[in-house]
């Protein structure tokens, strides 16, 4: 599966099922509960709303500091990414 941040940028990001029985008994434990991902974004409610048009699970909804917000959503086989806006 491919997702695209916007249909001009040419970037997007493939998720990968996996193939195996080895694959499948990693599932969960990659990162030891960290975020697999930190995606830096300067618009992070555009970002936001792409995700949750997708149907993409919000594991935790935003945060607001001084320095930054951002949001962690979940990939296919629920490992954290993390979405990040530093303050300018």
């Amino acid at each position: 599966m491919h997702t695209a941040f916007s249909d001009a940028d040419g970037i997007d990001i493939g998720f990968l099922k996996t193939d195996d029985g080895t694959q499948k008994e990693k599932i969960g434990s990659q990162t030891a509960g960290h975020p697999t991902l930190v995606i830096y974004t300067d618009d992070i409610k555009l970002l936001y709303k792409h995700v949750r048009s997708n149907h993409i699970h919000i594991a935790q909804d935003f945060i607001s500091t001084m320095d930054s917000k951002f949001f962690q959503c979940l990939d296919l086989y629920c490992n954290r990414l993390t979405v990040v806006e530093f303050a300018g």
